[in-house]
């Protein structure tokens, strides 16, 4: 059942992830899309998102994440 198959895959991901992650991407749309996919499994929002270019103009969108209580 597909249902039981992706509670198993979140339980296992939870079970296996570090507390502390920052996540990046070139995009909002792909960073807003990772963080719901940790808020998901347990993470909490900590600190407030950023925004970067690097030297070549290329944009880094960033936001750390925790495991357990904020």
């Amino acid at each position: 059942n597909i249902m039981s198959s992706n509670l198993e895959r979140l339980s296992r991901a939870k079970s296996e992830s570090p507390d502390y992650i920052l996540l990046t991407e070139e995009n909002a749309e792909n960073l807003c899309r990772s963080v719901n996919e940790k808020l998901l499994i347990g993470y909490k929002l900590h600190g407030s998102p950023f925004f970067s270019l690097t030297r070549t103009g290329a944009s880094i969108f960033g936001q750390a994440l925790i495991r357990g209580p904020v």
